[in-house]
């Protein structure tokens, strides 16, 4: 019983290495708002140096509102960003 409490102890202190693409899913997720996420993205990722930031997704976004489409997106920001908006987000502002 002992050596499964210490055991636990043990693997709750152990830190868990993030991957490049780990964190970048955790960033997508963090810009989009799942608090959990963002936790695990501040507490592991922010020596990555990541293709899309926050700080993008917030600037491809409101490029987006004011009406670039996917490839103009894509090309200020690179393949992929289009993974920081929502579902929401991609109906109501991206013109095709």
């Amino acid at each position: 019983m002992k050596l499964a409490i210490i055991l636990l102890i043990f693997a709750s202190c152990v830190k868990e290495e993030y991957s490049e693409k780990t964190c970048q899913d955790l960033a997508y997720k963090t810009y989009k708002g799942f608090p959990l996420e963002s936790k695990k993205f501040k507490n592991n990722c922010l020596e990555h140096d990541l293709k899309h930031s926050v700080q993008s997704c917030q600037k491809a976004l409101e490029k987006m509102i004011v009406g670039k489409n996917k490839q103009e997106l894509e090309k200020l920001y690179g393949e992929g960003i289009h993974n920081c908006f929502s579902e929401n987000d991609i109906k109501k502002f991206l013109k095709h």
